[in-house]
């Protein structure tokens, strides 16, 4: 495979990485990648009212929210109490709600340790989740046993040729980020092999180390970082998929693929 072929694979696979890469899990359960997640100190509504819409707040009369309320360790979305804060507020949660706005939810978020108050998304729209601060966020955050929730959850931009950069249990993998445009961050790593196929599958799907690119027809295959020209980490054949180091200047002038 050409240099040239390698550059038009990383222009078509960049968007194909995003959304739905970390999930919480509620309440105080084992998470994906070792992210500390949990609805803390949530409980049933007293009158044990209905669900609700989290977006438009339907289904709660005025001054309660739409927000996650636990009841026998399965939480579902139902009217409560809320507040004002807003993506990134520090936030606290009772047996009645939360005091984070309407369309907010106050979790501990991936990477996290305190909880915080996390947008909710629509994945399929670009620019739905605001700044954190000075920090960008992404609707990549899911919620186990709750369907159809995203949130808007903290971008960990990483540098993806040196892989301490992200926890033991990740990687850095190459997806894409609010504009679209190929973005490093930290996710759980995969177990499919360098030149192995991913096909229908995330970034992620790969081994620490690589990352799951478009190859044309539908097609994807996991492909191994390597430095350009030469260097570590470096094209090593069958274990890396390859012995060539194709460069992408689209990630960086240093980075670049086994093939």
């Amino acid at each position: 495979m050409s240099i040239k072929t390698s550059l038009l694979i990383f222009a078509a696979v960049a968007l194909a990485g995003c959304g739905g890469d970390d999930d919480i899990v509620a309440p105080d359960a084992a998470v994906d990648g070792g992210i500390d997640a949990r609805v803390i100190d949530a409980g049933p509504r007293p009158d044990g009212g209905p669900e609700c819409d989290v977006v438009t707040n339907d289904g709660c009369t005025p001054g309660m929210k739409c927000t996650l309320i636990t009841t026998g360790g399965r939480s579902t979305l139902r009217c409560g109490t809320g507040g004002s804060g807003t993506q990134g507020s520090p936030c606290t949660t009772t047996v009645s709600g939360d005091n984070c706005a309407n369309g907010f939810l106050c979790l501990v978020g991936p990477g996290a340790t305190a909880s915080t108050c996390h947008k909710v998304c629509d994945p399929t729209m670009a620019n739905t989740c605001p700044m954190s601060g000075t920090m960008m966020t992404a609707c990549q955050v899911t919620v186990n046993g709750v369907a159809d929730l995203n949130l808007c959850g903290a971008v960990r931009v990483c540098d993806p040729l040196d892989q301490s950069t992200c926890s033991a249990s990740q990687g850095c993998f190459i997806t894409a980020g609010a504009d679209g445009k190929p973005l490093p961050q930290c996710l759980t790593a995969g177990s499919i092999a360098a030149g192995a196929s991913c096909t229908g599958q995330g970034a992620n799907a790969c081994m620490r180390g690589s990352s799951c690119f478009n190859t044309g027809g539908g097609a994807r295959r996991c492909f191994f970082h390597c430095r350009v020209p030469s260097g570590v980490p470096m094209c090593a054949g069958a274990s890396t998929g390859g012995m060539t180091c194709g460069a992408n200047t689209m990630i960086s002038t240093t980075f670049g693929t086994c093939q």
